[in-house]
């Protein structure tokens, strides 16, 4: 029963992002599991685990203590059923928490652009800023501004630490846009990719003037590469003029 339960969120195991973090603690740096987030798989699996093993235990107990004929005969059928309905009723239950909770728990708010299934998505347009750990609140500051300004939902965890530095923001919009921003590179450049999963097509416009705030607050600091990470000029969608 515990490996049953376990290998449900086994797959936490087979993949990492290239950051992550819970709770504002970082559980993934440069591709790698941390400390925290090793034990966090582990007691994530775990807990699964233990319902598995606690819907097994009442299974065995249901077989173990089920009556004799003879003993039907001395306890009454009656008060038998009723046992093994509970202890069925409990494992059931069990079994259910077990498969339930992670569909429960799930984010469905638009900073998740998988929410409405798949195993992963590209971003539509992308954009790189090269600046310093120094600049990172300054950045984060000017994203904050432009989120209250165009009324996007944030999500933001920024530490800019020697030991585990640390970008993550995430604007959004429904029906289901998404903005994020993340450090993926040692020298502290940052990466601005955005999602389009429900296909509206309105992103060129907001992603657009994303980019020429960013470039008029450090300019000549962005800019832009191709799938094999070449060079390539100013595309298109970022020379909206800025309304």
């Amino acid at each position: 029963g515990f490996l049953v339960g376990a290998l449900l969120p086994a797959s936490t195991f087979f993949g990492a992002p290239d950051q992550a973090s819970v709770g504002g603690v970082a559980t993934v740096v440069n591709g790698s599991y941390t400390l925290a987030g090793w034990l966090r798989n582990i007691a994530f699996s775990s807990f699964f685990g233990l319902l598995g093993s606690g819907a097994g235990f009442l299974f065995w107990l249901l077989v173990r203590r089920r009556p004799s004929p003879k003993g039907l005969d001395k306890q009454g059928p009656k008060h038998e059923t009723r046992r093994a309905f509970i202890i069925w009723f409990m494992a059931l239950g069990l079994i259910c928490g077990a498969v339930i909770i992670p569909y429960a728990t799930a984010d469905r708010s638009c900073h998740n652009p998988l929410r409405g299934g798949g195993d992963g998505i590209s971003p539509v347009a992308t954009f790189r800023l090269k600046v310093q750990r120094s600049d990172w609140l300054d950045v984060a500051a000017e994203l904050n501004d432009f989120a209250q300004e165009f009324d996007w939902s944030v999500r933001s965890d920024v530490r800019p630490e020697a030991k585990y530095p640390w970008f993550q923001i995430s604007l959004c919009q429904e029906p289901g846009l998404n903005i994020f921003i993340g450090r993926y590179f040692n020298d502290g450049t940052l990466r601005f990719s955005v999602y389009d999963p429900e296909h509206v097509n309105i992103w060129q416009r907001s992603f657009g003037r994303l980019y020429q705030r960013i470039e008029a607050r450090w300019p000549g600091r962005t800019g832009f590469k191709d799938l094999k990470q070449q060079p390539i000029e100013v595309p298109t969608w970022a020379q909206t003029p800025n309304e």
